[in-house]
């Protein structure tokens, strides 16, 4: 589904190969619902809170622990974890839920679900902790982190050099890249090949790293005398709101990670399709404080790699395509 590319300056890398060209491996799905109908229950779960950590953003459902009831404590892993967190008894773990199908909230509104989710209470049963989880919005996670309000951030965050200087990665995760959902038929023929996109209105999700994608792509327009994206990018809250805009006309384009947008496709029963996708993998990392807990998270990963629980779990939601062999703590960066 590459499509192909164009050139207009082989000096300038984001015409010469745009960071979005190349291809990607569609998620599965495990339902199909008309797009009005997943986004407006989505949106509904999460309702309009103002930050991370506020209480009426925990969810009591709880999660779906289909594939983690089974997973005991590892012994020599509670032994790594900090007095602090192993006192409390409980692993306190927040996520954005609006990023089917890595986490969102299922039909009944309060039950956080999705791959991201279920690797996050089983790596807290690893360490012989009680899961506690808190759906909170992606932008203040990490600020959330850095005050102690939390352990540890799950919410398909790319390991980058800038976020790690403020916290710890642990690596979970290859992601394929950025991709742009448009409507069926592709009706404005988009792509992030040469200029296909200038003068385009294209959004993204407050926080992501598509957001700085599209900034350097409208300048690249611009320095070829071409329009830029207007506004330099619509940036939305959440994911949830940037689909509605493309359902309802007010954007042209959604960037997400290529998974994302792959199961928003075939969630909306073919109403979207994915125009375009690039080569560049994204590491995905479990997002921490600096204070040591990472160690004891690294540990879990590669118990759950060699028990088979951690591919079981990708299987389930399709992804299995990302899976990594070695976790890191702080490396894989996109």
């Amino acid at each position: 589904m590459a499509r192909r590319r164009t050139t207009l300056n082989n000096q300038d890398p984001h015409f010469r190969r745009s960071p979005f060209a190349g291809a990607m491996k569609a998620a599965r799905s495990t339902s199909r619902l008309g797009v009005a109908a997943v986004t407006a229950s989505i949106l509904t779960a999460c309702g309009g809170a103002t930050g991370v950590g506020d209480a009426d953003r925990t969810e009591p459902g709880g999660v779906s622990q289909d594939l983690t009831k089974k997973v005991a404590a590892d012994p020599s892993l509670v032994s790594l974890v900090p007095d602090v967190v192993k006192s409390r008894g409980s692993l306190i773990m927040v996520t954005d839920a609006e990023y089917a199908p890595n986490e969102f909230v299922d039909a009944d509104g309060k039950t956080l679900i999705g791959w991201d989710v279920e690797l996050g209470t089983a790596i807290a049963r690893k360490l012989g902790l009680q899961p506690q989880w808190i759906n909170g919005r992606f932008d203040g996670i990490i600020p959330g982190l850095q005050a102690g309000k939390f352990d540890l951030g799950i919410s398909s965050f790319s390991v980058t050099a800038e976020r790690e200087k403020v916290v710890d990665f642990v690596t979970y995760y290859r992601a394929p890249g950025t991709a742009m959902l448009v409507k069926k038929g592709n009706p404005k023929g988009l792509a992030f090949d040469g200029d296909k996109a200038c003068g385009i209105r294209l959004s993204a999700s407050q926080g992501s790293i598509q957001v700085d994608e599209i900034k350097k792509y409208s300048a690249a327009c611009k320095a070829h005398g071409k329009p830029g994206v207007p506004g330099d990018g619509q940036v939305y809250v959440a994911q949830n709101d940037a689909v509605l805009a493309l359902q309802s006309d007010r954007t042209d384009a959604v960037l997400s990670d290529t998974p994302v947008a792959a199961y928003s496709a075939k969630q909306a029963n073919d109403a979207f399709e994915i125009a375009a996708y690039n080569h560049q993998d994204s590491a995905y990392g479990i997002a921490l404080a600096k204070n040591g807990l990472a160690k004891a998270v690294q540990g879990a990963m590669r118990s759950l790699i060699a028990d088979g629980t951690y591919r079981k779990l990708l299987d389930k939601w399709g992804q299995s395509g990302g899976a990594i062999t070695d976790p890191t703590i702080n490396g894989m960066k996109s």
